[in-house]
């Protein structure tokens, strides 16, 4: 899952050439995310494969993890979890 919003400068949309040759070792929905969050210029990844993880991070693109995103709802004032 990516998200994004229109006032984030933009990062290019190009995947770094040191680990291009890294990128085939990932699966295809993790090497699509990756791109269009290139693309996109996207606030973050929601991703939590560690090889899919690492190379967005290497590429500049932020993540977050399942975890993360359930910490940051149920410290929003809008979510309850009981």
């Amino acid at each position: 899952m990516i998200f994004h919003s229109h006032s984030r400068a933009p990062r290019g949309n190009s995947i770094s050439a040191g680990v291009r040759a890294y990128l085939t070792e990932l699966g295809p929905g993790e090497r699509e995310a990756i791109a269009l969050a290139l693309e996109t210029n996207a606030n973050f990844l929601l991703i939590d494969e560690t090889d899919g993880r690492r190379t967005a991070v290497q590429n500049g693109v932020p993540v977050k993890g399942t975890l993360g995103m359930l910490e940051e709802a149920a410290k929003a004032p809008t979510c309850w979890f009981p």
